[in-house]
């Protein structure tokens, strides 16, 4: 695995911050699915399909924002 340099434009609290939203992120994108079971199984009527959606949306945006944080 490599290290990612510290961006010398970001002040320490600003990177810190970084950090933390990157590591819930990446949490996030690995407990979300687990709401996926539910709500097809209780079967997918107007509110629960959009209710997946936006779980389904809200996953890929914390796997994109989380991918390159490492536990």
């Amino acid at each position: 695995m490599h290290r990612r340099e510290r961006s010398p434009s970001l002040s320490w609290p600003a990177h810190s911050l970084l950090g933390g939203v990157k590591r819930i992120a990446f949490w996030l994108a690995i407990a979300l699915p687990a709401g996926y079971a539910p709500l097809l199984a209780s079967g997918l009527d107007g509110r629960t399909s959009a209710l997946l959606g936006a779980l389904v949306v809200c996953n890929l945006v914390c796997l994109l924002v989380g991918h390159d944080y490492s536990p």
